[in-house]
C-alpha cells in the first residue's frame, strides 16, 4: 500500500449566536479560508445555556480547516470584532486529506 499524502492544518472551530453566522462566515471566506461547515450546537457556558430551537438561544457551530496564517488572522479578527460577545473561537493541530483544499 503506498503512503498517502496529508497536509498539516489547523481546525478552527467558532461558535457564536446565530444570528452572527452569516457575518463570521463571510469575514472567514475574506480572510483566506476556502470553505467551512456550520451546524446548530446546544451547550452552556459563561453566557449560560443555549438551547436550539429557541429564537433567542441558538448557537451555530463554525469550522474551518486552514494554513497557520489564515488560523492567526481567523482568531485575531475575532478577538477584535466579537469581543464583548458570546463567541468562542479555538484553533487546534489537524492532519488532512486530500491536500491542497484549504486556505
Amino acid at each position: 500500500m503506498s503512503a498517502i499524502k496529508t497536509e498539516n492544518v489547523k481546525l478552527v472551530t467558532i461558535i457564536t449566536p446565530y444570528a452572527f453566522e452569516e457575518r463570521i462566515a463571510n469575514e472567514l471566506l475574506q480572510l483566506g479560508a476556502t470553505g467551512f461547515s456550520s451546524s446548530k450546537v446546544d451547550g452552556h457556558g459563561a453566557h449560560g445555556p443555549r438551547k436550539f430551537g429557541f429564537a433567542d438561544g441558538e448557537n451555530i457551530r463554525l469550522e474551518v480547516l486552514v494554513h497557520d496564517d489564515v488560523a492567526t488572522k481567523i482568531l485575531h479578527n475575532l478577538a477584535a470584532r466579537y469581543a464583548a460577545d458570546a463567541v468562542v473561537a479555538y484553533a487546534i493541530d489537524a492532519v488532512a486529506v486530500p491536500t491542497g483544499h484549504f486556505g
